[in-house]
């Protein structure tokens, strides 16, 4: 009985991490962004964005539109070549200057081809996110 307990609690304890979301690495939030960008999803993938606060009415919310398009058409390239397969890190960087900073570059792997991703993040309060620039 007590192993049957302690087997369950272990695979309990596995389901809950893998179910909790990405990584709070550059590394794992940029391919979790990438990943439910290119599957369409633009609530998963807004959650992993950090848009600065803007003091110009109407900028950050301009920003959010430009995110909401790009991963519009990230899921349509998707769909065009077939849908996604896998998604590889080839490059992971911190910023020397700023450790609060990085980049990473991906591989992004389709049933018809595939393509390259870079991705800048930041780190607020602790967490990494995907860096959009309220002006980009």
């Amino acid at each position: 009985m007590t192993r049957a307990a302690l087997l369950l609690t272990a695979l309990l304890a596995i389901f809950l991490t893998a179910c909790s979301g990405p990584k709070n690495t550059p590394d794992g939030v940029a391919v979790a962004f990438i990943e439910r960008s290119y599957k369409g999803d633009v609530d998963g993938a807004m959650s992993l964005v950090h848009l600065p606060d803007s003091s110009k009415p109407g900028k950050t919310e301009m920003a959010q539109g430009k995110m909401k398009a790009m991963i519009a058409k990230a899921r349509e390239k998707a769909e065009s070549q077939g849908g996604m397969e896998e998604i590889t890190v080839q490059s992971s960087e911190i910023d020397a200057d700023d450790p609060n900073r990085a980049r990473v570059a991906l591989k992004v792997r389709f049933k018809q081809g595939e393509g390259m991703e870079k991705v800048r993040l930041i780190q607020v309060e602790g967490k990494w996110k995907i860096f959009a620039s309220a002006g980009f």
